[in-house]
């Protein structure tokens, strides 16, 4: 598997939502440990950030806010997919699969899960496939 969608369990009421956007079953089945959370922010819509893959590390996306287009390619194989804030979806993106990420908002906000912690002298980071 290069990469996949993943529906995640949301709960609403009158008081709002609850989104279980990780569970411990789902990071069993991908084989995936936990190392890093971050946070990115796409302050204009069009911002686009990544545009590169990794040979070690595996990440999994989240919009939080607003809307992005991520697009994938691994090998000939393109396929874009849109998150936004009620998606209620996280993309899981594997090794060596290059990711470019586009906002199609103002102020959008993705989470980002690594299985890699990053390292400046060895950031795992390649632009050319």
């Amino acid at each position: 598997m290069n990469f996949q969608l993943f529906s995640i369990d949301t709960f609403k009421d009158s008081r709002g939502f609850l989104n279980k956007i990780l569970q411990i079953d789902l990071l069993n089945k991908l084989n995936f440990t936990l190392e890093e959370i971050y946070l990115v922010q796409f302050n204009d819509e069009k911002t686009i950030r990544g545009n590169h893959y990794h040979k070690e590390t595996r990440e999994i996306f989240y919009c939080i806010k607003g809307e992005l287009n991520i697009t994938l390619k691994h090998f000939n194989r393109n396929k874009i997919f849109t998150l936004n804030e009620s998606s209620n979806q996280i993309l899981f993106v594997n090794k060596l699969v290059k990711h470019t990420v586009k906002s199609t908002k103002d102020d959008t906000m993705l989470l980002a899960v690594s299985d890699r912690m990053y390292n400046a002298e060895d950031d795992d980071t390649y632009f050319d496939l």
